[in-house]
């Protein structure tokens, strides 16, 4: 079989220690290098979840040996864990399930925007949105850049960034077809409030992404979750492609 690719590199930090919300692949293909960044947390035992949500477990079923010949694992976790897509069903009774979701509306060029490192319990604003007026004129898929996710083991669930509701139906208003975010979730107080504003203007969600600050705007980006029928939301893998030319 002919591999259509030159080489596979993972980049790690220095210290060796790898993690994959900071690593990237580099895929030689011709003259062209496909470079991708992760976007996604690293799901593993102990990865914090919504207070109430099942624990991640990730437990051998199977071991190479002992009769067996290769090695099966067992996964118990909720459909909201880590980077996750949120289907109109989570927060609306009798709204779509997550197969139904077009994953043509997942794939595609975004919009960045950079709200800087966010303060626990910032709130976001129509005015942190409003000079971004032109570049959201077209919709699309929405990417908010808080540096959140870096806040993984400290009060991520409980002093994350809210987006106003004023905020919410300017961004439906301006025609977005997904909306990206760092946080677990999209407001402390008015989260069901805001998640059905989203879910039934048609908005998809996405919540708990990572390296936001490493997308350039107008990426592609593709974020893609399991295909779980019947269920209200799933684990994701979230990449942004790069196209780079070789020298």
């Amino acid at each position: 079989m002919t591999i259509p690719w030159a080489s596979l590199i993972w980049r790690t930090r220095e210290g060796g220690r790898r993690r994959n919300e900071e690593a990237s692949r580099e895929l030689g293909r011709g003259g062209m290098w496909l470079k991708i960044i992760d976007l996604t947390l690293p799901i593993s035992e102990g990865l914090p979840t919504w207070p109430g949500d099942p624990v991640v477990r990730l437990r051998p079923h199977q071991e190479i040996g002992a009769g067996s010949d290769y090695r099966v694992s067992a996964i118990t976790m909720g459909t909201h864990s880590g980077t996750h897509l949120d289907a109109p069903c989570h927060c609306i009774q009798g709204g779509p399930s997550l197969e139904r979701i077009d994953l043509n509306r997942c794939v595609g060029r975004v919009r960045v925007i950079p709200l800087g490192d966010l303060q626990p319990g910032a709130k976001i604003t129509l005015e942190d949105l409003l000079p971004y007026e032109d570049a959201l004129q077209n919709g699309g898929m929405v990417l908010l850049q808080t540096g959140w996710s870096r806040r993984i083991n400290d009060n991520f669930f409980t002093d994350f960034p809210s987006i106003e509701p004023d905020c919410v139906q300017w961004l439906i208003d301006q025609g977005i077809t997904l909306l990206g975010v760092e946080q677990p979730s999209l407001h402390v107080e008015l989260d069901s409030l805001v998640h059905r504003m989203f879910l039934s203007a048609g908005v998809i969600i996405v919540e708990g992404l990572a390296n936001l600050d490493l997308v350039p705007d107008g990426a592609m980006v593709a974020i893609l979750p399991l295909r779980l029928v019947g269920a209200d939301g799933a684990p994701a893998r979230a990449v942004c492609i790069l196209d780079e030319d070789v020298k």
